[in-house]
């Protein structure tokens, strides 16, 4: 009799696990945390500060200006990537901190602040804590951030911040560009 050999069995005992894949979120949610940390310690560091560099042409107290380029620089970030804040955060809380800007309409939200920066020190505070409890809202929302035209971006726009010292430097441009904030 003639047997033919049998073939090998190539198939794997057990079936092969996928390695886990932690999400988008996962990844990105410890950068955004950086990035709020370093908002935070910028900030605080401001409120020490005793010199301002020559541009300003301004007669508030340096802390108070570098306050006022931090909140209008955390503005800013909202404003560019509004749409995924009205998408994912409960649009209380955004009209809330609008109001701490004087801005009373959620549409009105990217007009210029240009001697619209309130110049007491408490105000200021409580507009950049409402701001940074804004993004650190993100934090806790599982956000696929490319179903958002300019998703990659913002992700991108974090990634660059990772240092005070990049922060400020965006502040001191800020600073060239738009040399007073302050309420007339």
């Amino acid at each position: 009799m003639n047997q033919q050999p049998k073939k090998p069995n190539n198939k794997p005992l057990l079936p092969k696990k996928k390695p886990k894949r932690t999400s988008k979120r996962d990844n990105f949610t410890p950068l955004l945390n950086n990035f709020l940390s370093n908002l935070s310690l910028q900030y605080a560091n401001y409120s020490s500060l005793k010199e301002v560099p020559q541009v300003i042409p301004n007669k508030n107290p340096p802390n108070i200006i570098y306050k006022q380029y931090m909140n209008y620089y955390l503005y800013r970030v909202i404003c560019k990537y509004l749409n995924i804040f009205k998408d994912v955060l409960n649009l209380d809380y955004l009209r809330d901190y609008l109001l701490a800007l004087n801005i009373k309409d959620i549409d009105s939200i990217c007009v210029g602040l240009r001697n619209k920066m309130p110049k007491d020190k408490t105000t200021l505070d409580k507009v950049f804590k409402k701001g940074i409890n804004l993004l650190k809202q993100l934090t806790t929302k599982k956000i696929k951030y490319y179903d958002y035209p300019n998703g990659n971006q913002f992700k991108t726009f974090i990634r660059e911040k990772m240092s005070p010292e990049i922060i400020e430097g965006d502040i001191n441009s800020l600073i060239k560009l738009i040399p007073d904030l302050s309420l007339s």
